[in-house]
């Protein structure tokens, strides 16, 4: 799986919506231009129970749940993964807005986020409403927005798989006809006698 861990911070925000939704946000956290960055990640409610993720009601009357955000990298570039787990950001709603039928929102610092980049860092404000595919396993897949890029630099480059070349048997070439095959000659001492004195007769002229 190619996604990496979004590491959690304490910056928090709400957002409500009564509609089966997911939507990513970038702002300025202080309002101007020396302001930090954020991207806040809202899911509504009912897309919540629709996936079995666990919503908790705390003292003050909020309702929280808590989520780790996955950056998809390499094939899985362009997408984010959530995951309802204790480790996670904790989403919230405000304490006034915390009906059943409200959003669950939380701002993350750009800083947090490694692998994906603002498309045009002077906007102040961003919103869009996203994509997204329930997994079996209950997570969810979003399509990252417009505004948002896939940095291919900030990860190493994906070693290249090399497939083991199969070799078949080789057959030797048969050629139509065998190659003649060296007869034996066998001499008796006689003959080895008489062809020595013959070729030491030609030796001597």
């Amino acid at each position: 799986m190619a996604f990496v861990k979004v590491n959690k911070s304490n910056t928090g925000a709400s957002y409500g919506s009564g509609v089966e939704e997911v939507r990513l946000g970038y702002h300025l956290s202080n309002g101007g231009s020396r302001g930090g960055r954020s991207m806040y990640v809202t899911i509504t409610r009912a897309l919540a129970d629709k996936l079995g993720w666990k919503v908790e009601q705390q003292d003050n009357g909020r309702n929280t749940m808590s989520v780790i955000i996955h950056e998809g990298t390499y094939e899985d570039a362009g997408f984010l993964m959530f995951e309802n787990a204790e480790a996670g950001y904790s989403l919230g709603t405000n304490g006034s807005t915390a009906g059943a039928h409200h959003a669950l929102s939380s701002s993350i610092s750009m800083s947090r986020i490694k692998h994906y980049a603002v498309n045009d860092p002077s906007e102040e404000k961003l919103t869009a409403a996203c994509e997204y595919v329930i997994n079996d396993d209950n997570t969810l897949l979003v399509q990252c927005p417009d505004w948002l890029r896939y940095n291919a630099a900030s990860v190493p480059e994906q070693p290249v798989k090399v497939e083991p070349v199969q070799v078949k048997e080789v057959l030797p070439i048969e050629d139509d006809e065998p190659p003649p095959t060296k007869s034996k000659i066998t001499l008796n001492r006689e003959d080895r006698r008489r062809i020595a004195k013959r070729v030491a007769s030609q030796l001597g002229r």
